[in-house]
């Protein structure tokens, strides 16, 4: 996790209301209120923090970040940088699915080789059988949902 994002999701948490966040009110506030990011920069901006554990969902559709935003210093006048990479931010979705697993308890080679048992014997792709088994484990994987089926599309052209 990145000093950057963190100070990021600190800025976000403290101009907001504060508590917990829906994904479009972190966005509007990334995007709206501190004029950071685009809306579509900002969208990755938060998949970034999930997916960095910088934010938890709570299980209804809102997240809060997993650390106290009143310890990370955010200047008055802090912008990140115009050539902040959030491709360097993000880490796979396999990665972030893996994470979700152990948060449960599980060891990461012990989730992997949940997953491959269970992408063999249910015939799923990894994506989904990673799902399947956080499910099991007790994680809520909603905010996972759409970025697993997106990943199942084919572009046509």
């Amino acid at each position: 996790m990145t000093d950057d994002l963190k100070r990021i999701v600190s800025a976000v948490y403290r101009s907001g209301k504060g508590g917990t966040l829906s994904m479009v009110e972190f966005v509007n506030i990334l995007s709206y209120n501190l004029r950071f990011f685009t809306p579509d920069r900002a969208k990755k901006v938060h998949q970034a923090a999930l997916g960095s554990g910088l934010l938890l969902p709570d299980g209804s559709g809102s997240f809060s970040p997993s650390f106290r935003v009143e310890e990370v210093q955010v200047e008055p006048d802090y912008r990140p940088a115009p050539d902040l990479s959030l491709e360097t931010l993000t880490r796979s979705m396999s990665d972030r699915l893996i994470d979700m697993i152990c948060r449960s308890g599980m060891e990461k080679k012990d989730a992997i080789k949940a997953i491959n048992r269970t992408s063999e014997n249910l015939n799923l792709m990894f994506a989904a059988a990673a799902v399947h088994v956080a499910i099991e484990s007790g994680s809520d994987m909603s905010a996972f949902y759409n970025e697993v089926e997106t990943s199942f599309l084919v572009p046509s052209g």
